[in-house]
């Protein structure tokens, strides 16, 4: 596994309040924070793709309805 180093900049307000949230100094916040953003990304994908399809049904239904 390679490492690289990355900036980024925060308000200090939100890396105070994930730093509270974690109980993690700055680094090991930021890094749980960017693990949890790439789970989530995952997960929305995923959950999406449901959504999308669920909205087509319901076209799909008052299509037919409006059709007869």
């Amino acid at each position: 596994m390679k490492y690289v180093y990355a900036q980024t900049v925060i308000r200090e307000d939100k890396l105070n309040e994930l730093k509270r949230r974690t109980g993690m100094n700055t680094k090991d916040a930021l890094v749980k924070a960017v693990e949890h953003y790439l789970a989530c990304q995952l997960d929305m994908g995923h959950i999406g793709i449901k959504r999308i399809e669920h909205n087509l049904n319901v076209i799909k239904e008052l299509k037919e309805e409006l059709t007869g």
